[in-house]
């Protein structure tokens, strides 16, 4: 005779159908899925929401000798509710706090933006100009006619010097200079010293007076520093203990153009009409580039005793070193900035550092 069939027995705790052999049925019993310990007894048929539940077609004891089953899922719900307090309780505490921390950055940002709002409405300081920037002119380089200004051409005369030469002959020379290149430099004509192409007067004594003509004008011996026979250029060397007038910018001359005006400063006449500084207007006729030796043509403006002195342009810039003219005539001679750059480079170290 063939063994019993096994009963099909639900746990009451994870609902899994045990096969519980025929003559345990009755007894306790442990779940192999969950380890719940229950009284196995048939169940008795029911209509079960799970679609893959087996029915049972065995008999259940008497309702008085099995314990009441725990309510379907409800084992399920609070083991669940046990697994899940611990995180729960977590992330509760952790979004809390982050509402907080929002909160109090919220409070932060409200009572910062209040001073940003005024910093950002508040005015700019106004630079002060620095200490190097005060003692620079503000005016313009030249008038609204084009002319030179009166400061400038104060600072032009200031910077040209009277030039006067004794030979060991007894004779004297008098011409023009101006201070440039370095302090203490004074550049004018080799011919005002005595040296021509020609020929060379040897000198006794060279003067440079500052300021010729007026009350606080000053004499100061000068040294020969340099001479070029053939380009008609010198320089010489004053020690002068107070302040130096400021030297005067060359420029070159590609920039000239001809009728355009020019300013000549110097001594015209010598110490037969007086040692006063003189200042003409001319123009530019002529820029003779192609020569031997280039010069400026200058429409008149120059006479006897200019000689080295500054010609410059409306601002104040030498553009050349008046030299010579043809007697009778408008046309007289200066020589371009070109020239006298390449001079002082030629020069080298006997110019002074500035």
């Amino acid at each position: 005779m063939p063994p019993p069939e096994p009963a099909l027995v639900p746990c009451p705790a994870c609902r899994a159908v045990l096969p519980i052999p025929a003559q345990q049925l009755g007894q306790k019993v442990r779940c192999g899925k969950c380890n719940e310990v229950f009284l196995a007894a048939m169940a008795e048929p029911e209509v079960d929401d799970n679609p893959f539940a087996i029915p049972s077609s065995h008999n259940t004891p008497d309702d008085d000798e099995a314990p009441a089953p725990r309510p379907r899922g409800k084992g399920r719900e609070v083991e669940g509710m046990k697994r899940l307090g611990l995180p729960l309780i977590a992330g509760s505490i952790a979004l809390g706090l982050l509402l907080v921390g929002g909160a109090i950055a919220g409070l932060v940002y409200a009572m910062k933006e209040p001073a940003k709002t005024v910093e950002a409405t508040k005015p700019k300081e106004v630079q002060k100009p620095k200490e190097k920037d005060k003692g620079k002119a503000t005016e313009p380089a030249v008038g609204p006619d084009g002319k030179m200004l009166d400061g400038v051409r104060e600072n032009v005369k200031g910077s040209t010097v009277y030039i006067r030469t004794l030979f060991e002959d007894g004779k004297a020379a008098t011409g023009t200079g101006f201070f440039a290149a370095g302090p203490g430099i004074v550049v004018t004509n080799s011919h005002v010293i005595g040296q021509t192409a020609e020929k060379i007067v040897p000198f006794k004594e060279l003067q440079v007076i500052v300021n010729s003509g007026m009350p606080d004008s000053r004499a100061f011996p000068a040294k020969l520093l340099k001479a070029d026979r053939g380009l008609d250029l010198a320089l010489l060397k004053v020690d002068i203990p107070n302040l130096v007038p400021p030297p005067l910018e060359v420029i070159d001359s590609f920039k000239l153009k001809e009728t355009q005006e020019i300013y000549i400063f110097g001594f015209p006449g010598g110490e037969s009409i007086g040692t006063n500084i003189s200042v003409n207007i001319s123009t530019i006729s002529s820029l003779r580039r192609i020569e031997k030796v280039p010069w400026i043509q200058v429409a008149g403006g120059m006479h006897p005793g200019n000689s080295g002195g500054p010609v410059t342009d409306a601002q104040g810039r030498v553009i050349g070193v008046a030299r010579a003219g043809i007697r009778g005539t408008q046309i007289n001679m200066a020589i371009p900035g070109d020239i006298v750059h390449a001079f002082f480079h030629s020069a080298g170290d006997l110019i002074p550092k500035k």
